[in-house]
């Protein structure tokens, strides 16, 4: 579980590798983060000025999501993947960003603690994925 700097948006996972987006107000899903295929999402974290999400699972693999952005249409907030990061292949337990958000530390299975590059080439658009985030029109998966 992780919170916007502005507490406007949580983020919780689950089972099947999706990061969920919630509307903290309105207690409603707006959003959905892939790019864990169906591997589960172990940690989320955001960075300190909310322009990323990061997401970490259970093969080492971490995502840079592109934050949410404070004035976002609540009704539906695609998912944008900055960068993914192939790490060990274990499981990342705890994920952490630093304050500038340029790196991530991770701890897994493996008893140890790294440190990845989070930064992203500027003229990188990104892969936007926008096929909704219910169940019944999980086109991502």
């Amino acid at each position: 579980m992780a919170l916007t700097p502005d507490g406007r948006h949580a983020f919780s996972a689950d089972w099947e590798g999706r990061t969920k987006v919630w509307d903290v107000q309105t207690r409603s899903q707006v959003g959905q983060l892939v790019g864990h295929g169906y591997t589960k999402v172990t940690a989320i974290a955001v960075t300190a000025d909310g322009s990323k999400v990061v997401t970490a699972d259970d093969h080492g693999r971490i995502v840079v999501h592109r934050g949410v952005h404070p004035n976002a249409a609540h009704e539906h907030i695609a998912d944008v993947v900055l960068k993914v990061v192939d790490t060990t292949g274990h499981r990342v337990q705890q994920l952490a960003v630093t304050p500038d958000g340029t790196r991530a530390i991770t701890s897994g299975l493996d008893s140890t603690v790294r440190v990845w590059d989070l930064s992203v080439d500027a003229a990188a658009q990104g892969h936007v994925y926008d096929g909704g985030y219910s169940d019944e029109h999980d086109e991502e998966r």
